[in-house]
């Protein structure tokens, strides 16, 4: 049973998780003559490394574009046709450096640190620490919630007040900074 084609976004979700799926890809991504680009934890983030990946982000998005407009929504695509446009995928990776491995590990890394870079321009100014505990008073007061109700909702509030302090942290959120808009442009202003 063939795949049908949906939309772009879903060819570039697919694009890394493709990857995994593929030896052909594997197999076909050997690094291009830039030398294999690592983004590994406990390094430093670069410059050059964000400008690779966000060059390869732009590359991805026109295939997904050109895989869309080649093909109609309801299309089933064969095996062959999966096949080759992961090589093809895996090409546009190759021209930046990328295996698969590198690519997904940038990818994590690099698309997380410019989520935190975006929560710190909306939340420039706020007061997060004191808007939580606002918030964990008003829970712990309503008076028509249930106490394993309002245990939940403190618990999920500690968890949300965890990921935005790690986002707050996340040194790498410096690097992607001079790169802002173009993440907006590639990713949408909803980032």
């Amino acid at each position: 049973m063939g795949v049908g084609i949906r939309t772009a976004a879903l060819v570039l979700a697919l694009t890394g998780l493709a990857g995994m799926l593929s030896p052909a890809f594997a197999a076909g991504s050997q690094g291009s003559g830039h030398g294999l680009m690592t983004v590994a934890d406990g390094e430093e983030l670069t410059a050059e490394q964000v400008e690779r990946y966000l060059a390869a982000m732009r590359d991805l998005r026109d295939f997904a574009q050109r895989v869309e407009a080649e093909h109609s929504e309801d299309e089933e695509m064969t095996p062959e046709q999966a096949q080759a446009l992961q090589a093809e995928q895996a090409e546009i990776l190759d021209e930046h450096g990328f295996d698969q491995q590198s690519w997904l590990a940038a990818h994590e890394r690099i698309f997380q640190a410019a989520a935190a870079d975006s929560m710190r321009r909306q939340m420039d100014g706020q007061d997060i620490e004191q808007e939580f505990a606002e918030q964990r008073e008003r829970i712990r007061q309503h008076e028509d919630l249930p106490e394993e109700e309002r245990d939940v909702m403190l618990e999920q509030l500690d968890q949300q007040m965890e990921i935005v302090r790690e986002l707050q942290a996340n040194p790498d959120a410096d690097v992607v900074a001079p790169y802002y808009e173009e993440f907006q442009e590639i990713f949408g202003a909803g980032m």
